[in-house]
Protein backbone atom coordinates (compact mmCIF):
# COMPACT_ATOMS: atom_id res chain seq x y z
CA UNK A 1 0.00 0.00 0.00
CA UNK A 2 3.14 2.37 1.06
CA UNK A 3 4.33 1.44 -2.54
CA UNK A 4 1.40 2.50 -4.31
CA UNK A 5 0.88 5.74 -2.50
CA UNK A 6 4.58 6.48 -3.44
CA UNK A 7 4.11 6.07 -7.36
CA UNK A 8 0.88 7.89 -7.03
CA UNK A 9 2.65 10.86 -5.53
CA UNK A 10 5.22 10.44 -7.93
CA UNK A 11 2.85 10.50 -11.11
CA UNK A 12 1.02 13.53 -9.49
CA UNK A 13 3.70 15.52 -9.43
CA UNK A 14 5.32 14.68 -12.83
CA UNK A 15 1.54 15.59 -14.62
CA UNK A 16 1.97 18.86 -12.19
CA UNK A 17 5.48 19.56 -13.24
CA UNK A 18 4.06 18.94 -16.93
CA UNK A 19 1.42 21.13 -16.54
CA UNK A 20 3.86 24.04 -15.24
CA UNK A 21 6.11 23.81 -17.91
CA UNK A 22 3.52 23.99 -20.28
CA UNK A 23 2.34 27.13 -19.16
CA UNK A 24 5.68 28.72 -19.33
CA UNK A 25 6.80 30.99 -22.26
CA UNK A 26 9.53 29.59 -24.19
CA UNK A 27 12.80 31.49 -23.34
CA UNK A 28 14.44 33.66 -25.91
CA UNK A 29 17.88 33.74 -26.66
CA UNK A 30 19.53 36.70 -26.93
CA UNK A 31 22.45 35.59 -28.92
CA UNK A 32 20.90 33.87 -31.34
CA UNK A 33 21.09 34.68 -35.36
CA UNK A 34 17.57 36.07 -36.34
CA UNK A 35 19.23 35.99 -40.44
CA UNK A 36 17.81 39.59 -40.92
CA UNK A 37 18.62 43.20 -40.63
CA UNK A 38 18.57 44.66 -37.57
CA UNK A 39 16.82 41.27 -36.26
CA UNK A 40 18.80 41.09 -32.86
CA UNK A 41 18.12 44.80 -32.16
CA UNK A 42 14.01 44.17 -32.97
CA UNK A 43 13.75 40.95 -30.52
CA UNK A 44 15.85 42.72 -27.69
CA UNK A 45 12.96 45.73 -28.35
CA UNK A 46 10.23 43.18 -27.79
CA UNK A 47 11.68 41.67 -24.86
CA UNK A 48 11.88 45.28 -23.46
CA UNK A 49 8.24 46.22 -24.18
CA UNK A 50 7.12 42.67 -22.18
CA UNK A 51 9.30 43.74 -18.94
CA UNK A 52 9.47 47.95 -19.13
CA UNK A 53 6.89 48.91 -16.62
CA UNK A 54 7.69 46.30 -14.02
CA UNK A 55 11.70 47.33 -14.23
CA UNK A 56 10.13 50.49 -12.24
CA UNK A 57 6.98 49.09 -10.62
CA UNK A 58 9.51 46.19 -8.94
CA UNK A 59 12.06 48.52 -7.88
CA UNK A 60 9.57 50.72 -6.15
CA UNK A 61 9.88 48.77 -2.32
CA UNK A 62 11.70 49.11 0.34
CA UNK A 63 13.88 46.45 0.01
CA UNK A 64 15.65 47.88 -3.15
CA UNK A 65 17.07 50.96 -1.20
CA UNK A 66 19.68 48.56 0.23
CA UNK A 67 20.40 47.78 -3.57
CA UNK A 68 20.07 51.35 -4.65
CA UNK A 69 23.02 52.27 -1.74
CA UNK A 70 24.97 49.05 -2.89
CA UNK A 71 25.26 49.89 -6.47
CA UNK A 72 26.12 53.58 -5.87
CA UNK A 73 29.01 52.63 -4.04
CA UNK A 74 29.84 49.73 -6.09
CA UNK A 75 29.45 52.58 -9.02
CA UNK A 76 31.51 55.42 -7.74
CA UNK A 77 34.11 53.67 -6.20
CA UNK A 78 35.81 52.65 -9.48
CA UNK A 79 35.15 55.99 -11.58
CA UNK A 80 37.51 57.62 -8.94
CA UNK A 81 40.15 55.31 -8.85
CA UNK A 82 40.29 54.88 -12.66
CA UNK A 83 39.28 58.84 -13.28
CA UNK A 84 42.92 59.44 -11.23
CA UNK A 85 44.67 57.51 -13.15
CA UNK A 86 43.07 58.44 -16.50
CA UNK A 87 43.68 62.09 -15.36
CA UNK A 88 47.52 61.07 -15.10
CA UNK A 89 47.42 59.36 -18.19
CA UNK A 90 46.26 62.40 -19.76
CA UNK A 91 48.48 64.62 -18.02
CA UNK A 92 44.92 66.32 -17.00
CA UNK A 93 43.77 66.68 -20.08
CA UNK A 94 40.46 65.40 -18.67
CA UNK A 95 40.31 63.34 -15.43
CA UNK A 96 38.17 62.53 -12.66
CA UNK A 97 35.31 65.66 -13.04
CA UNK A 98 34.58 64.84 -16.78
CA UNK A 99 34.96 61.04 -15.70
CA UNK A 100 31.99 61.41 -12.93
CA UNK A 101 29.67 63.17 -15.40
CA UNK A 102 30.37 61.09 -18.50
CA UNK A 103 29.49 58.23 -16.12
CA UNK A 104 26.32 59.94 -14.38
CA UNK A 105 24.89 60.53 -18.01
CA UNK A 106 25.85 57.35 -19.71
CA UNK A 107 23.91 55.86 -16.63
CA UNK A 108 21.11 57.59 -16.12
CA UNK A 109 20.56 57.05 -20.34
CA UNK A 110 21.12 53.10 -19.96
CA UNK A 111 18.36 52.66 -17.30
CA UNK A 112 15.75 54.93 -18.74
CA UNK A 113 15.88 52.13 -22.18
CA UNK A 114 17.27 49.14 -19.69
CA UNK A 115 20.08 48.35 -21.40
CA UNK A 116 21.95 45.05 -20.50
CA UNK A 117 22.18 44.97 -16.61
CA UNK A 118 25.48 43.40 -17.10
CA UNK A 119 26.95 46.28 -18.38
CA UNK A 120 29.56 48.19 -17.34
CA UNK A 121 28.90 52.16 -17.00
CA UNK A 122 32.31 54.05 -16.86
CA UNK A 123 36.02 53.62 -16.95
CA UNK A 124 37.67 50.34 -16.82
CA UNK A 125 41.18 49.17 -16.93
CA UNK A 126 41.30 48.82 -20.69
CA UNK A 127 39.46 52.11 -21.80
CA UNK A 128 42.30 53.73 -19.44
CA UNK A 129 45.16 51.97 -21.46
CA UNK A 130 43.12 53.02 -24.81
CA UNK A 131 43.04 56.51 -23.91
CA UNK A 132 47.18 57.41 -22.70
CA UNK A 133 47.32 54.94 -26.10
CA UNK A 134 45.78 57.96 -28.10
CA UNK A 135 46.88 60.52 -25.73
CA UNK A 136 50.67 59.78 -26.39
CA UNK A 137 50.49 58.85 -30.46
CA UNK A 138 48.13 62.40 -30.87
CA UNK A 139 51.01 64.47 -28.93
CA UNK A 140 54.18 62.72 -31.04
CA UNK A 141 52.29 63.21 -34.10
CA UNK A 142 51.62 67.15 -33.20
CA UNK A 143 48.11 65.91 -33.35
CA UNK A 144 44.98 67.73 -31.34
CA UNK A 145 44.45 65.73 -28.91
CA UNK A 146 40.59 66.54 -28.61
CA UNK A 147 39.17 66.46 -32.70
CA UNK A 148 41.57 63.03 -32.76
CA UNK A 149 39.52 61.76 -29.83
CA UNK A 150 35.87 62.59 -31.31
CA UNK A 151 36.79 60.92 -34.56
CA UNK A 152 38.03 57.92 -32.44
CA UNK A 153 34.70 57.85 -31.11
CA UNK A 154 32.78 58.21 -34.46
CA UNK A 155 34.59 55.09 -35.97
CA UNK A 156 33.54 53.19 -32.68
CA UNK A 157 30.08 54.76 -33.37
CA UNK A 158 30.49 53.65 -36.84
CA UNK A 159 31.88 49.94 -36.59
CA UNK A 160 28.79 49.58 -33.78
CA UNK A 161 26.15 50.66 -35.66
CA UNK A 162 27.61 48.05 -38.61
CA UNK A 163 27.19 45.49 -35.73
CA UNK A 164 23.58 46.17 -35.00
CA UNK A 165 23.04 46.15 -38.32
CA UNK A 166 23.93 43.17 -39.67
CA UNK A 167 22.88 41.32 -36.22
CA UNK A 168 26.70 39.89 -35.52
CA UNK A 169 26.27 40.23 -31.43
CA UNK A 170 25.74 36.51 -32.16
CA UNK A 171 29.39 35.92 -32.69
CA UNK A 172 29.84 36.64 -28.91
CA UNK A 173 29.48 32.96 -28.50
CA UNK A 174 32.13 32.04 -30.23
CA UNK A 175 34.89 33.39 -28.06
CA UNK A 176 36.18 31.43 -25.69
CA UNK A 177 37.79 31.94 -21.69
CA UNK A 178 41.47 31.34 -23.70
CA UNK A 179 40.76 35.01 -25.30
CA UNK A 180 39.04 36.41 -21.96
CA UNK A 181 42.26 35.28 -19.98
CA UNK A 182 44.70 36.50 -22.73
CA UNK A 183 43.08 39.76 -22.43
CA UNK A 184 43.46 40.04 -19.14
CA UNK A 185 46.58 39.54 -18.74
CA UNK A 186 47.38 42.10 -21.06
CA UNK A 187 46.18 44.29 -18.89
CA UNK A 188 47.30 43.10 -15.75
CA UNK A 189 50.82 43.28 -17.33
CA UNK A 190 50.77 46.81 -18.45
CA UNK A 191 49.25 48.05 -15.25
CA UNK A 192 52.47 46.01 -12.68
CA UNK A 193 54.67 47.42 -15.86
CA UNK A 194 53.81 51.18 -15.31
CA UNK A 195 54.10 51.31 -12.02
CA UNK A 196 57.47 50.24 -11.78
CA UNK A 197 58.28 53.37 -14.93
CA UNK A 198 56.72 55.68 -12.10
CA UNK A 199 59.32 54.49 -9.03
CA UNK A 200 62.28 54.58 -11.73
CA UNK A 201 61.49 58.60 -12.82
CA UNK A 202 60.67 59.20 -9.07
CA UNK A 203 64.27 58.06 -8.11
CA UNK A 204 65.87 59.62 -11.39
CA UNK A 205 63.87 63.26 -10.60
CA UNK A 206 64.39 63.19 -7.25
CA UNK A 207 67.12 60.44 -6.08
CA UNK A 208 67.93 59.81 -2.32
CA UNK A 209 71.21 61.80 -2.54
CA UNK A 210 72.52 64.34 -5.15
CA UNK A 211 75.38 62.49 -5.66
CA UNK A 212 73.55 59.86 -6.99
CA UNK A 213 72.02 61.74 -9.80
CA UNK A 214 73.90 61.12 -12.86
CA UNK A 215 71.31 60.87 -15.33
CA UNK A 216 70.51 63.84 -18.20
CA UNK A 217 67.14 63.87 -16.57
CA UNK A 218 69.08 65.36 -13.18
CA UNK A 219 71.36 67.15 -14.98
CA UNK A 220 68.76 69.47 -16.51
CA UNK A 221 67.53 70.74 -13.32
CA UNK A 222 70.30 73.53 -12.24
CA UNK A 223 69.25 72.95 -8.48
CA UNK A 224 70.07 69.51 -8.30
CA UNK A 225 74.27 70.02 -9.87
CA UNK A 226 74.36 72.05 -6.29
CA UNK A 227 76.06 70.87 -3.51
CA UNK A 228 75.33 70.68 0.21
CA UNK A 229 78.95 73.19 0.23
CA UNK A 230 77.07 75.61 -2.14
CA UNK A 231 74.49 76.80 1.08
CA UNK A 232 71.79 78.38 -1.74
CA UNK A 233 69.31 75.87 -2.67
CA UNK A 234 69.11 72.83 -1.61
CA UNK A 235 68.12 70.25 -4.03
CA UNK A 236 64.95 68.23 -3.59
CA UNK A 237 65.69 65.15 -2.79
CA UNK A 238 64.22 62.28 -0.33
CA UNK A 239 67.08 63.22 2.18
CA UNK A 240 67.03 66.96 2.58
CA UNK A 241 63.82 67.82 1.60
CA UNK A 242 62.32 66.60 5.34
CA UNK A 243 64.91 68.43 7.24
CA UNK A 244 65.04 71.71 5.85
CA UNK A 245 61.40 71.86 5.72
CA UNK A 246 61.21 70.80 9.26
CA UNK A 247 64.15 73.30 9.90
CA UNK A 248 62.20 76.28 8.72
CA UNK A 249 58.57 75.07 9.97
CA UNK A 250 60.26 75.34 13.77
CA UNK A 251 62.33 78.51 12.59
CA UNK A 252 58.77 80.20 11.95
CA UNK A 253 57.47 79.00 15.17
CA UNK A 254 59.97 80.33 17.45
Amino acid sequence: AIKQQNMRRKKNKAEKDALLEGDKEPEDDPLAKTGRLFGGMIEDLKRLKRRYISDYKDAMNVQSFVTFVFMYFGSIAPIIAFGSLLGEKTYHTFGLPETIIASALGGIIWGLFSGQPMMIIGPTGPTIVFEGVIYVFAKENNINFFPFRFWVGVWVFVILMVVVITDSSYLVKKFTRFTEEVFAALIAFIFIFEPLISIDHAFKYHPVDADYCTTDYCMKDKNLNLTYEDNETLPTTASTSYPTTSAMLYGNMS
